[in-house]
């Protein structure tokens, strides 16, 4: 059985048009696209805020490369696990990547000097007190 469509008359410079009424489902529809364009908006936010430790974390790391690891050619990949409040204050990190050694000991240094980060969005921390994140510091030798 088909429904029967509600109309509402809407006059049109002096003529008379019929279109649907907005139904409840249209209207669940418009906020599931608010929802989605919010979550893309968060979704960036995070990026970008990610993105601006990562590389501040990274230019730190290069600007303190141990003379050792450059008399040795020595380049890697230093993984690290970073835990923050909402104030953007370190609470917590680990290095998940151990060798190159001069490399790994490099990172615990420049993160036990740096406690505090730039604040991040409000928004992720509705549902938890830490963010916790995993970064790359990349020692590249140039």
């Amino acid at each position: 059985p088909e429904e029967k469509k509600k109309f509402e008359k809407v006059e049109k410079k002096s003529e008379e048009v019929k279109r649907p009424l907005k139904t409840s489902r249209t209207i669940k529809n418009n906020n599931i696209k608010v929802n989605k364009n919010l979550k893309v908006v968060r979704d960036r936010e995070l990026k970008e805020y990610l993105m601006s430790i990562s590389s501040e974390i990274n230019i730190l790391a290069n600007n303190q490369y141990p003379l050792q690891s450059i008399k040795r050619r020595e380049q890697g990949s230093i993984i690290t696990r970073i835990k923050i409040d909402k104030f953007g204050s370190l609470y917590s990190f680990e290095v998940l990547t151990k060798k190159p050694s001069r490399l790994f000991k490099s990172v615990k240094k420049i993160l036990q000097k740096k406690n505090k980060f730039k604040t991040p969005p409000s928004h992720l921390f509705q549902d938890t007190q830490k963010l916790t994140f995993e970064i790359s510091i990349n020692y590249i030798l140039k």
